[in-house]
């Protein structure tokens, strides 16, 4: 359905009449978003992303009645950053995780909504949706949901109050950029063992000594940057990319993309090779 229905639309353009910026404006502001909705729902199987892609790569390089142009470049790369020299066409798999993920967000921010009693009742009802299983006979749209964890974890982090709910070998809420966690090992700390152990509670203030002596100076150094709140509030989830803490289906694309790419081959280069 979702394909037949971005067909129709590019198949109607006549592309001899749209310029390459006009061209640019139909797939990014149309035919990419005709699937949004079903895909900030479900996740779409990975097949009917490439195809989507393929009709919309065809209309850009003008393939027409069944001819097949020269694609001069990969969607992959025509969807990189316009930085980058590219043109930023959305990746639809990534696109499709990332609308997913404000779903998750949703469920681990907003446990008391309706929405987030019913899931955890039936999938998480002991724990957090941050360490459950798939469980037992999942609808397809649990499924979906979960799927978005990964890329929901790389950008989302605790912001210490109390401390009382965040583990300090385990939970994400160093503000380091690389996963939020301690990056080297400690000394003499319990697995369970939470923030507020390193907080002086009646001041609000962090136990600068102890700090000091468990922790590498670069971790300690940021640990005691942290700022703390003298009223009695609770540890929050938030986005670490936004400024106000709530997620954001843009900063998350950005996010993943980057992940991405990061994980991608470089090409090698010849000592005679010219760039």
């Amino acid at each position: 359905m979702v394909v037949e229905r971005v067909w129709k639309k590019v198949k109607g353009w006549k592309k001899k009449f749209l310029s390459t910026a006009g061209k640019e404006i139909l797939i990014k502001a149309v035919a990419q978003a005709i699937p949004t909705y079903i895909m900030s729902c479900l996740k779409i199987p990975d097949s009917v992303c490439h195809e989507i892609e393929s009709m919309l790569a065809n209309f850009w390089w003008g393939a027409r009645n069944g001819e097949r142009k020269i694609h001069w470049m990969s969607w992959e790369k025509l969807s990189k950053a316009k930085g980058a020299g590219r043109l930023r066409f959305r990746g639809i798999s990534e696109f499709n995780s990332c609308l997913l993920g404000k779903q998750y967000w949703r469920l681990l921010s907003q446990e008391n909504s309706l929405v987030g009693k019913v899931f955890k009742g039936k999938y998480f009802p002991r724990g957090t949706i941050e360490d459950c299983a798939l469980g037992y006979n999942p609808s397809y749209a649990w499924r979906s949901i979960l799927g978005a964890r990964e890329v929901v974890q790389r950008g989302s982090r605790w912001r210490i109050r109390n401390g009382n709910k965040v583990k300090i070998l385990k939970d994400r809420w160093i503000p380091n950029n690389y996963g939020f966690k301690l990056l080297f090992g400690v000394e003499d700390v319990d697995d369970n063992a939470r923030v507020c152990d390193l907080i002086n509670g009646d001041l609000a203030v962090w136990k600068e000594d102890v700090i000091s002596e468990k922790f590498s100076p670069e971790e300690a150094k940021r640990i005691v940057s942290i700022p703390l709140s003298r009223l009695p509030t609770e540890d929050k989830i938030i986005w670490h990319f936004e400024k106000n803490g709530e997620f954001s289906v843009k900063t998350t694309y950005h996010a993943a993309r980057a992940h991405k790419e990061s994980l991608l081959p470089r090409p090698s280069i010849s000592p005679n090779q010219k760039l």
